[in-house]
Formats: C-alpha cells, sequence, structure tokens
C-alpha cells in the first residue's frame, strides 16, 4: 500500500476529499484483482466513468463505480463466486482491507421485457481517513448490452506510487464505443456528466478518433441510420442546455487544472456534433452509401417520421419543413418533461391515444421491431393494470408533470 501521506497529498493537489482518493486508489486495484481472475477478465468489459479515468485518461473526472457488460448469462453467480477470491488477492497485494461479510451481488429487475442487471457492493475500512468507517464500491454489470466495435484490451493506468505492482491489462470498449453510448446517453438522460466525459475526450487529443467508426457505433445503438441528421438535431435540442450550468459543480468532481466551465463545455461539444455529423462521416459509417432518406432534409420532401416507422406522405413543399420541425420539437419536449419527472420521482399524466394514463416514468430505448426502428418510452402505468408498459415515443401527445412522488420500484435512468 502506498504510504498514507501520498494519498493526502494527491487529495490536497487535486482540490478533492480524501475519501475519494482512497476510492479511486481501490477501484484502481479492485480493477486489477478482476483482471487476474482468468474466468472473470474473459467475461467483463469495463465501461462508463471509469473506463475513461483508469484506462484512457487518468486526470479526468473521478467516478464511484465500476460498470461492465457481459455476455456471460451466468454472471452473478460467477460473480458471486469468485468476488471475494479477488479481494483477497488485492488485500495481500496492496494491503486494503476489506470486510468480506457485508459484501453481496444479486440480479435486479429492469423495467425491459427480458433484460436483467447485476448490482454488487463491496465495503472496505478507510485508508487514509479513519479505519473504523467501512466505505463501500459499486459495481454495476450490463448483460447483453449492445456494442458496436470491436472490444479492445488496454493497460491500466495507476497514477500511484505502486503502479509497478499494479499491472494489468482491461478488457474495454473503445473510445469511440464509449463516445457514441455517451451521445445516446445525452439524448436519452441529459446528465452533466455524459456532456463533460464527451468534451474530456475531445479535448484531450491524447488518443487518435477515428469519427467515421463513432458515428457507425452511435447509428448502430439508435435509430436515425435512416435520417442521421436527426440524431444531431436531438443532442442539439436547446431545453437540454438550459439546467446545465446549474448542475454542473454538485454533478462533476476531478482534479484541480482538469475542469472547465459549463458555457466552454457546451461551446466545445457543439462544435464537436458539428465535425462529426459532415456527409462524409455519415456516408463512411453507413458503408460507402447514401441514407435511404437525404442526410439534410429538403423543403420538397418530407423526412420520415425520425423515431422509426415507416414514414409519412409526402408534404407539399411550403409546409415540409415546418412540419418537420414540429415533429422533432413535440418529440423532444415530451422527452424533456420525461426526463425532469423521473429525477424528480413525479408521476407524469400521459395522454396516449385518446386516453389520459398516470405514469411513474423509468427509462427510454431504442429497438428494432419488424425491421422497423423505434423509441420506447418506459413506465409503470398506474391507471391500466398496474404494470409496466412500453409506450411509442411518437404516439404520445401530451405529458403533464403531477405534484404526487413515487417511490421507484426500478432504477431510474435518467
Amino acid at each position: 500500500m502506498v504510504p498514507v501521506t501520498e494519498l493526502r497529498a494527491i487529495a490536497c493537489r487535486d482540490q478533492v476529499p480524501l475519501s475519494v482518493i482512497e476510492r479511486d486508489y481501490v477501484l484502481s486495484w479492485l480493477l486489477w484483482g478482476i483482471y487476474q481472475h482468468p474466468l472473470l477478465a474473459e467475461n467483463l468489459i469495463l465501461k462508463g466513468g471509469n473506463c475513461l479515468r483508469q484506462i484512457y485518461f487518468p486526470r479526468t473526472r473521478y467516478s464511484d463505480d465500476l460498470d461492465f457488460t457481459t455476455f456471460r448469462a451466468d454472471m452473478a453467480d460467477v460473480f458471486m463466486q469468485h468476488l471475494a477470491e479477488v479481494c483477497q488477492l488485492v488485500k495481500i497485494t496492496a494491503g486494503i482491507d476489506f470486510v468480506t461479510e457485508l459484501f453481496w451481488v444479486r440480479e435486479k429487475p429492469t423495467p425491459h421485457e427480458g433484460c436483467t442487471a447485476i448490482d454488487a457492493r463491496v465495503y472496505y475500512r478507510g485508508i487514509a481517513g479513519n479505519a473504523s468507517v467501512t466505505m463501500k464500491v459499486k459495481f454495476d454489470i450490463s448483460e447483453y448490452e449492445m456494442v458496436a466495435l470491436p472490444i479492445q484490451w488496454h493497460p491500466l493506468q495507476h497514477p500511484y506510487s505502486d503502479h509497478d505492482y499494479c499491472d494489468v491489462e482491461v478488457q474495454t470498449y473503445s473510445l469511440e464505443e464509449v463516445l457514441a453510448e455517451k451521445l445516446r446517453c445525452w439524448i436519452q438522460r441529459t446528465r452533466p456528466r455524459d456532456l463533460f466525459d464527451i468534451v474530456s475526450i475531445i479535448r484531450s487529443g491524447a488518443v487518435p478518433l477515428a469519427y467515421e467508426n463513432i458515428m457507425a457505433a452511435f447509428l448502430e445503438k439508435t435509430i436515425y441510420k435512416r435520417v442521421p441528421l436527426a440524431g444531431r438535431d436531438e443532442m442539439l435540442y436547446g431545453a437540454k442546455f438550459v439546467q446545465i450550468e446549474t448542475h454542473w459543480g454538485p454533478a462533476i468532481r476531478c482534479p484541480a487544472g482538469s475542469c472547465l466551465e459549463a458555457n466552454d463545455a457546451v461551446m466545445l461539444f457543439k462544435d464537436f456534433i458539428a465535425r462529426l455529423f459532415t456527409t462524409d462521416y455519415i456516408r463512411l459509417a453507413l458503408g460507402g452509401l447514401a441514407p435511404s432518406w437525404p442526410i439534410s432534409p429538403t423543403p420538397a420532401m418530407a423526412p420520415p417520421r425520425f423515431f422509426g416507422g415507416t414514414g409519412q406522405a409526402a408534404v407539399p413543399a411550403d409546409t415540409a419543413e415546418t412540419w418537420a420541425d414540429r415533429q422533432q420539437q413535440e418529440r423532444f419536449g415530451t422527452r424533456e418533461a420525461i426526463i425532469a419527472a423521473g429525477r424528480a420521482r413525479r408521476l407524469i399524466r400521459l395522454r396516449y391515444g385518446d386516453n389520459d394514463r398516470d405514469i411513474e416514468p423509468y427509462s427510454f430505448r431504442y429497438k428494432n421491431r419488424d425491421g422497423q426502428e423505434y423509441e420506447y418510452f418506459y413506465g409503470f402505468d398506474r391507471s391500466r393494470g398496474n404494470h409496466i408498459k412500453s409506450f411509442f415515443l411518437h404516439k404520445i401527445r401530451g405529458v403533464s408533470i403531477l405534484p404526487d412522488s413515487y417511490e421507484p420500484r426500478w432504477e431510474i435512468e435518467f
């Protein structure tokens, strides 16, 4: 284990609480332990905030959790079986004192049919602070998540003096895959940390980026292959940026010198989106083929509905642009209202078809149905059947946020 004085010095240098540095140190050693274990190393793919910090950019924001994807059906049992072994190896090597009797691993239901996730907690005693204080690390493992680009192996970045002992290769998303996933998340949950991560990647320049691969992965994970610029418009919807400055400070915890102002981040993000969504990158992402509709809709032709479906009948040239804009704005506003309600744990009243329903909001998903791609909203319907339901986003005719709160039955993904 590194000297306590080293952890204190890093906390002082980075201007973050000592507990943040302690957890970062423990996270790094846990990754080392996991990827020393052949079965876990083969079946766990690192993603999320600590994929960026622990693998690509050790000076980016701190993240509290370890997020993975797996394609192994019995991963919950495997992880539970070997987690204590991993922690024992880390204890022997790095001296971190884990409280094994508090460990737990469980499969957690999600609102999405046929999908489960794995939730786990590891507890350890404080290193540089009070050793009587027990601290935790959260593991979140997604099962069968869409991975569009080849998985890569990279060395663990361990910016502490015992780095020679904490040396291992980690199975991880490519940086282009991370970016594509962050872009999808920005559309469907609008969190400041997603915007920060995107901007941190593009402004670093430390790792060359293949823009056509970012675009290809983004189109694969979403529903915008037919009209790619609709995805751009979703990301630049003005209401997404209204609360960014207010929530920026509390949401972002990073080393001194690595932070940036919210307004600067927004400008960098918009510039990146403008550079990414060009005809050349879109064509390369589509294998050299043009989309089935023009990349940029023209007034003479009404585009298909951007949320999927088979399209609409042609609209007269003098109304097509207005029609498309209205469809976009209605959908954008609906999504943002649902996101706001979910974050506040407030019920919404949903006008769907000719009926009003009181709904607990949980998440959005892109899915393929009968060869067509759609965006779905998932919520618990208190008015009709009292169970989880999926709703076509484009068929929602109105949303109002109610004063009533709700206790979540599943994780709220906003």
